[in-house]
């Protein structure tokens, strides 16, 4: 066992990239290392957040960078940890194969999962308004026409052009201007400088708890570089996933404003899975009202919009490149062209 708990120290120490003393503490925290519990050990979180919950003082876990294989176990008190460290360090789990515990404690919280950073195009704004704009906005959106469409556990509107879902595509011709509401939005958008075009339509959706939208690139043909989204009234998760496998979840906090350019608007998949609870900060959290406010710019020139999307691939993605919902111009483009480079 002492080889072991050595051997676990060491994995932890080489992955936060610091020496032993600067990570372990001698004395009781409220932070501890679950060593040998990361994503890779097959067990799921939602497991180890039932488990610890039966602990007196559990409060959440805590995901450390890059997949590590260990978690964080956050308490509200030292003694409570303490405790729970009496009585589970070095035991055995049945349900998990016999799977050991090794708990260390943590001199601090160690710096959470922010790895869909990476993705190239992709900006979260957290508090992009104030709680009495977003009771603002909801109030006008909830009073302003067009109706609610129903479609199964979220309700949507449109203004400036319908989206058609049975088609997958914009309806030709305006239908109502946007709200006015929208410009104070739209105008502090265009102030960050991340979206070239001035968006001309807009969608609201509306999700009741449980509700979801399934994993989708927004309409190529359709819409121009730049698709934001703005979350009223609760959280939620969404997915991003690339055409190779890779994936992230990434948390969409009330009042934030979702960017998405560049790959995160043409190669990236997004969706919002359909279920009640969602993880966050390592804890289970049921899902309330949301209502997502999405702007786009319609493209009306099919041909400069084919030509940025083709920055954006390598003759190693080419299958992905073909797999997308393109014209048969770019289709053929791709199988002849050998200049589609991914960096």
């Amino acid at each position: 066992m002492k080889h072991k708990l050595a051997r676990a120290m060491e994995v932890i120490a080489k992955h936060e990239e610091k020496e032993r003393n600067e990570l372990f503490s001698d004395l009781p925290s409220r932070y501890m290392f679950l060593a040998n519990f990361g994503p890779v050990s097959g067990i799921k979180q939602e497991q180890v957040i039932s488990f610890f919950q039966k602990q007196d003082g559990f409060e959440r876990v805590i995901t450390p960078r890059n997949n590590r294989p260990y978690l964080v176990l956050q308490f509200s008190t030292p003694e409570t940890a303490s405790s729970c460290h009496a009585k589970l360090h070095t035991t055995t789990v049945d349900e998990w194969s016999d799977k050991v515990i090794l708990l260390f404690y943590a001199k601090s919280a160690p710096a959470q999962d922010e790895s869909y950073k990476s993705i190239p195009g992709l900006i979260l704004i957290p508090d992009f308004i104030t709680p009495e704009q977003e009771l603002h906005i909801y109030q006008q959106i909830q009073s302003s026409e067009p109706s609610f469409e129903l479609l199964n556990l979220r309700s949507v509107k449109h203004w400036g052009y319908k989206f058609n879902y049975h088609t997958n595509h914009v309806d030709p011709g305006k239908i109502e201007q946007l709200p006015p509401f929208s410009d104070e939005i739209i105008e502090s958008v265009m102030q960050l400088g991340k979206v070239e075009s001035r968006p001309d339509q807009l969608t609201v959706n509306v999700y009741e708890p449980g509700a979801g939208i399934p994993s989708h690139v927004e309409t190529h043909s359709d819409f121009e570089d730049g698709v934001i989204s703005l979350s009223l009234l609760s959280q939620t998760v969404m997915n991003f996933k690339h055409p190779d496998g890779e994936s992230f979840e990434v948390l969409l906090p009330p009042r934030s404003l979702l960017i998405m350019t560049k790959e995160a608007r043409f190669l990236w998949s997004h969706g919002i899975p359909a279920r009640k609870t969602d993880l966050i900060d390592g804890a289970l959290v049921e899902r309330k009202k949301r209502v997502s406010l999405t702007f786009r710019k319609v493209c009306h020139f099919l041909g400069s919009q084919s030509l940025k999307r083709l920055n954006y691939f390598s003759l190693s993605s080419q299958s992905i490149f073909l797999q997308l919902p393109l014209p048969r111009p770019m289709r053929l483009l791709a199988l002849n062209s050998s200049r589609y480079k991914r960096t």
